[in-house]
């Protein structure tokens, strides 16, 4: 019996690892790797997915530019004030006390990026807002763009993403980006099925 399902087997085990791999290389084709380009007219917010401090730059700066009406941030650690979320911005264009007062929202209650998603979903219900930039690392936005497309979002998502060099400039490989990458890839591949659970 062993002998007749063998064959099977190896043949189950070469067909996953390919379909490992093809899908891996399928993940670095989404990562983008251009400049973001946007309409002309100011978009109706920018939504931040909390990780590096260049991620809270870039948000600020997009508000500050006038490119955004509203900065969105889910994912803040609870205890953190907005003061100190600009601080750890490092943004060199801290917002006013107007712009704090009604422009600017905090989300501390998402802890993943499946909750980044559905709460970003909720707020632009709330706040009427139909457009947004979404400013993320570069190898999170295909799981979070997944993510927004299960989930049904009915948001006009533009990307804003943040670099994450593979190759240095003398063109040696940057390993702890290529382990960020492995990495992300294999949250994809769990997301998937925790997704289905949410579906009706």
């Amino acid at each position: 019996m062993s002998r007749l399902l063998w064959p099977w087997l190896s043949f189950f085990l070469a067909a996953s690892i390919i379909a490992l791999f093809a899908g891996f290389f399928l993940f670095l084709h989404h990562v983008p790797i251009k400049n973001p380009q946007y309409p002309s007219y100011t978009l109706d917010a920018a939504v931040v997915f909390t990780g590096h401090h260049s991620r809270l730059k870039a948000g600020f700066s997009l508000l500050h530019s006038q490119r955004v009406q509203k900065l969105f941030i889910t994912g803040v650690e609870p205890s953190l004030s907005i003061f100190q979320v600009i601080s750890a911005s490092q943004t060199l264009y801290p917002p006013s006390q107007t712009d704090i007062s009604c422009c600017i929202f905090l989300d501390k209650s998402a802890t993943n990026t499946i909750q980044n998603v559905q709460q970003t979903l909720a707020w632009a219900e709330q706040n009427k807002v139909g457009e947004i930039v979404l400013v993320t690392s570069d190898y999170h936005v295909p799981r979070s763009l997944f993510i927004a497309k299960i989930l049904k979002s009915p948001l006009k998502i533009y990307t804003f993403p943040i670099k994450n060099s593979l190759f240095s400039p003398n063109q040696e490989l940057n390993t702890n980006v290529a382990l960020t990458l492995i990495q992300e890839y294999g949250k994809i591949l769990i997301t998937i099925p925790s997704l289905l659970f949410l579906q009706p």
